[in-house]
């Protein structure tokens, strides 16, 4: 299996994961948190809420590597 790398990634997603970092008032690096992300085993739910961030967003990005 493929992922797809940070660098590949659409611009909004990237601006979705700064924001989030952003609101936690945290300096974790946006493609640190992308590659949690994809790493990660689980339901997109239990995803979402490990890393406290938008069920929607870790769709997007679960999808994007065909993890869904």
């Amino acid at each position: 299996m493929s992922k797809v790398i940070y660098k590949n990634v659409p611009e909004d997603i990237k601006t979705q994961l700064k924001d989030e970092i952003n609101k936690i008032n945290d300096n974790q690096n946006p493609e640190n948190l992308y590659n949690n992300i994809v790493n990660s085993t689980g339901t997109v739910g239990v995803i979402s809420n490990l890393f406290e961030l938008p069920f929607g967003l870790v769709m997007k990005i679960r999808e994007l590597n065909k993890l869904v």
